[in-house]
């Protein structure tokens, strides 16, 4: 599995769903018509479970191989990116948690757009960031083949707990969204 290439087509998706959700939020800020719920359900579910898998993706395997990398400079940019992803996390959470009851967004659309396109910015932000700065040192790090190449056998453990703890969030997001 190539994950540097996962991870490339995961941002592509949340770049897209984004772009989705800002073309659905202008909808409600031009119309202040309520009649696009549904699909700002499906998107929000959507985005939300593609970031869970990609954050998973980033935390079982990413961060951890640029953790050991032998260059110092790498192992404290690899902290860094997941400190502050750590604080967009939570902010993303809150912004779910927020809106997830769909029906406050016709109560206070106002806010609702001013939280989107806040969270729409910093996850924009984020990707660029990631792209530009951080995975560089994925596609071209010669001292583990974790992330672009195969990954080694005591590596397979953690891939298995990943994808299962993955399928266990993404039911208990699933019922907490319905």
């Amino acid at each position: 599995m190539n994950y540097y290439q996962s991870l490339t087509e995961q941002h592509q998706t949340i770049l897209y769903l984004l772009t989705s959700l800002e073309k659905e939020t202008l909808k409600i800020k031009e119309t202040q018509k309520f009649n696009n719920i549904p699909e700002l359900k499906k998107i929000l579910s959507t985005l939300s479970s593609t970031l869970k898998k990609h954050l998973l993706l980033e935390d079982d395997f990413m961060y951890p191989v640029l953790r050991e990398h032998p260059n110092k400079e790498i192992r404290e940019l690899a902290e860094k990116f997941s400190k502050e992803m750590g604080r967009l996390k939570q902010a993303f959470s809150a912004y779910i948690n927020k809106w997830k009851p769909l029906e406050n967004i016709k109560s206070s659309s106002s806010s609702f757009i001013s939280d989107t396109q806040t969270i729409i910015l910093a996850l924009r932000t984020r990707i660029a960031k990631e792209e530009k700065i951080l995975f560089p040192n994925i596609k071209y790090n010669k001292h583990k083949t974790l992330i672009t190449n195969k990954t080694p056998y005591k590596k397979w453990l953690f891939l298995l707990i990943g994808i299962s703890t993955l399928v266990l969030l993404s039911i208990w997001f699933y019922l907490q969204i319905k």
